[in-house]
């Protein structure tokens, strides 16, 4: 029935494998950070993951978290085993949160507003992404993501700089009430055909 796992609780128990919370409301700060061997997390009523939480786990492969509304700057970084992440209830992605998951293909994020800095720059795998809610996405946001296609964002008014920097093989956006484009966003976009 734990209700708060309190920042670095469980910081570097390199045998953890699973992670049943279901009653859990908050994981704070680096709590899970460096528990290389965890496979599985359940907080299937978490509203709240701290920056740095789950942070080089590095053979997380299932995740859920269908109530969370807040994903922490670094929360997955380097999470290099994760293959995708279902977010239906997030509305904000904090910086680096999911940089450098390199098995990471898929994301859910309807509701999402705010995608921040590096959120997922380095995911090499990622070939699309939908964030019809989203209004803001930071710099380097995107960077480095050499898979992916699409970007499907209609209510961005902001992308930060290099946010999509060498995404080699983008070829469709949807950024139609973008008001800002800031340097370097689209540097060697390749296959961009058209805006």
């Amino acid at each position: 029935n734990c209700l708060y796992v309190d920042s670095w609780a469980f910081q570097s128990c390199q045998d953890l494998t699973t992670v049943n919370l279901p009653n859990c409301l908050t994981i704070d700060m680096a709590a899970f950070y460096t528990c290389w061997d965890l496979i599985s997390v359940n907080l299937s009523n978490c509203s709240y993951v701290s920056n740095d939480a789950f942070n080089r786990c590095s053979r997380l492969t299932s995740v859920n978290l269908p109530n969370c509304t807040y994903i922490g700057a670094g929360a997955f970084n380097e999470c290099s085993a994760l293959p995708s992440i279902d977010l239906p209830n997030c509305s904000y992605v904090g910086g680096m949160a999911f940089a450098s998951c390199k098995s990471l293909q898929f994301v859910n994020l309807p509701l999402c507003e705010y995608v921040s800095e590096g959120a997922f720059a380095v995911c090499p795998l990622l070939s699309s992404i939908v964030l019809p809610n989203c209004t803001y996405i930071g710099y380097d946001a995107f960077k480095g993501c050499s898979s992916l296609t699409s970007i499907n964002s209609p209510l961005c008014s902001y992308v930060g700089d290099m946010a999509f920097y060498e995404c080699s093989i983008l070829s469709l956006i949807n950024l139609s009430s973008c008001l800002f484009v800031g340097s370097s966003a689209f540097y060697d976009c390749k296959s961009l055909t058209s805006i």
